[in-house]
C-alpha cells in the first residue's frame, strides 16, 4: 500500500493542521515520515527560526534528531496516546502518530518547549557539537533563551489538541489508538496490583494470594450485584493481577481462569433477574469470542467489556434514575461504614427523604438499610479475621462496632458462628488445603 504522507493532497491537509498548532501554541509543528525525516514544518511566523532548526545545521545533530523523531512517534503508537520526550538539550517534544487504514504512516511533532526558565544553557552539550566557536555558541544561547516556557497545564492541553488534530487527518480515525490506550491503562493497573502482591515477599505470597483471590472474587460478585460498574472494574483488575502473578506466561491457563469468571458472572446475572435467554446467548458468544483471542493483553481487556455487557443486561430493566441514586448511596455506605452511620445521613447524601430512601433500598435490594449496613460491616470483619492478626476488639472497632460483645452478637446472627470460631475454622481449612 502506498504511503500517502508525501501525497500533495494529504500534505495540503496536514499543512493546515501544522499551521493551526503553530499558531495556537506559538512553537514549531512538524510532519515527519516513518523514518523520522521532516516532511513539512510550520512556525508561528513566516521564516521564524527556533533553536532546534539551528541545531539541525550540524549533520550529526540532524542524524540524532531524525532517529529520535522516529523513536517518539513509535512510542506514541505503542502507548496509544501523545508521547512527551526530552532531548539532550533538555528540550521537550510532543509526538502523535498519523494512521492510514489503521497503519501508522508518520506523525506530528510539536517542539521546542521548555518546562523551566533556561537560566542554565546546556553549554557543555552545545560545545560537544559546535566546538568552541564563540559566535555560533552566542547565537545558540540566544535562541535557546527564546524557546517557549510552558506550564504543565498547557502541556496537558497541547497533548489533547495534538491528538484531536492528528485524528482529523487520519483514516478512518484514531479509535485504534484509543483501544491501545485503554489496554495500556488497564495493563498499568494490573502491573500495580502484581507489584503490590510481590512486595509482601515470596514466602507469604501463596497464602496471601489464596486469601486475596477468594475475597476478591466475592467482592467482584458483590459489586456486580449492586451495579457498581466502576468498583467492579477495579476489583476485576485486582483479580487479573492475582491470576497473572500465579501464571504469568501461559495464555491457555489465563483463558481457563477467565472462562471460570465468565461462568460466575453470567450466573450472577441470572440470579439478579437478567433476561435468561439473552444471557445464555451472551454466554455462548463469550466462549466463541474468548476462543479466538490469543493475546494476553487483549484477553484482559475483553473480560472488562464482558463485565460491562453483563451489568448492562442486569440493569436494563431497572429504573435508571433509581439505579444512579442507589449506586451513589451504596458507595457512600461502603466508604463510611466504620462510622456511626444512620439512614438519615445516607438519605441526605443522595438528596432523598429518609422515607423514600428506605423504600428505594428495600425495593431494589430486598432488604433494609440496617440489614445492608450490617452485611457490609460483617463482610469487612470477615476479611480482617482472615487476613490480619488483629484481635476481635480491634476488628469490631475498625468495622464500626464500639462494643465487642455487641459485634459478636451481630456477627453470630449473620454468620451463625462467632468471630473467634470463624477465624479458627478458616485457619484450620487453610492448613488442611496446604497439606
Amino acid at each position: 500500500m502506498k504511503n500517502r504522507i508525501k501525497d500533495p493532497q494529504f500534505k495540503k491537509k496536514a499543512e493546515g493542521v501544522l499551521k493551526t498548532l503553530a499558531s495556537e501554541f506559538q512553537t514549531a509543528a512538524l510532519l515527519v515520515d516513518l523514518d523520522g525525516s521532516i516532511v513539512l514544518q510550520k512556525s508561528p511566523k513566516p521564516r521564524q527560526k527556533f533553536f532546534c532548526g539551528q541545531v539541525h545545521s550540524k549533520p550529526k545533530c540532524q542524524e540524532i534528531e531524525v532517529s529520535e523523531y522516529r523513536s517518539i512517534i513509535m512510542e506514541a503508537w505503542r502507548w496509544g496516546e501523545a508521547y512527551i520526550s526530552r532531548c539532550e538539550f533538555d528540550v521537550i517534544r510532543i509526538a502523535v502518530p498519523i494512521l492510514e487504514e489503521n497503519r501508522m504512516i508518520g506523525g506530528i511533532i510539536l517542539r521546542p518547549i521548555l518546562l523551566r526558565n533556561p537560566e542554565t544553557v546546556p553549554l557543555k552539550v552545545l560545545q560537544k557539537f559546535f566546538g568552541s566557536n564563540s559566535q555560533a555558541l552566542r547565537r545558540l544561547k540566544m535562541n535557546y533563551c527564546k524557546i517557549p516556557i510552558w506550564t504543565e497545564t498547557k502541556m496537558y492541553q497541547a497533548t489533547h489538541r495534538l491528538f484531536e488534530l492528528a485524528e482529523s487527518i487520519s483514516t478512518p480515525n484514531l479509535n485504534l489508538l484509543r483501544h491501545i490506550q485503554s489496554i495500556q491503562k488497564q495493563q498499568a493497573k494490573i502491573a500495580e496490583e502484581i507489584h503490590k502482591y510481590k512486595s509482601v515477599g515470596e514466602v507469604e505470597n501463596k497464602r496471601l494470594l489464596n486469601l486475596i483471590s477468594y475475597d476478591t472474587e466475592k467482592e467482584l460478585i458483590r459489586r456486580v450485584r449492586l451495579g457498581d460498574r466502576r468498583g467492579a472494574k477495579e476489583i476485576l483488575n485486582k483479580l487479573l493481577g492475582i491470576v497473572l502473578l500465579k501464571d504469568p506466561i501461559r495464555v491457555d491457563l489465563l483463558k481457563a481462569h477467565i472462562l471460570e469468571l465468565v461462568v460466575v458472572l453470567t450466573r450472577v446475572a441470572v440470579e439478579e433477574g437478567g433476561n435468561l435467554e439473552d444471557i445464555l446467548g451472551m454466554k455462548y458468544n463469550f466462549v466463541v469470542e474468548l476462543y479466538n483471542i490469543q493475546q494476553q493483553e487483549e484477553i484482559c481487556y475483553w473480560i472488562v467489556r464482558v463485565l460491562d455487557r453483563i451489568i448492562d443486561n442486569i440493569y436494563t430493566t431497572r429504573n435508571d434514575y433509581n439505579y444512579e441514586i442507589l449506586e451513589k448511596a451504596l458507595r457512600y455506605i461502603d466508604e463510611h461504614s466504620a462510622l456511626p452511620l444512620t439512614l438519615e445521613d445516607v438519605a441526605h447524601h443522595v438528596a432523598l427523604s429518609p422515607y423514600h430512601f428506605a423504600h428505594l433500598i428495600k425495593k431494589e435490594l430486598g432488604f433494609t438499610f440496617v440489614d445492608y449496613l450490617t452485611r457490609v460491616r460483617v463482610e469487612k470483619a470477615k476479611r480482617l479475621l482472615r487476613q490480619s492478626d488483629q484481635n476481635i476488639t480491634q476488628i469490631a472497632f475498625e468495622v464500626g462496632y464500639p462494643d465487642q460483645s455487641y459485634f459478636t452478637k451481630v456477627f453470630k446472627r449473620v454468620e451463625e458462628t462467632t468471630p473467634k470460631l470463624y477465624r479458627q475454622s478458616f485457619i484450620k481449612n487453610l492448613h488442611e488445603k496446604a497439606n
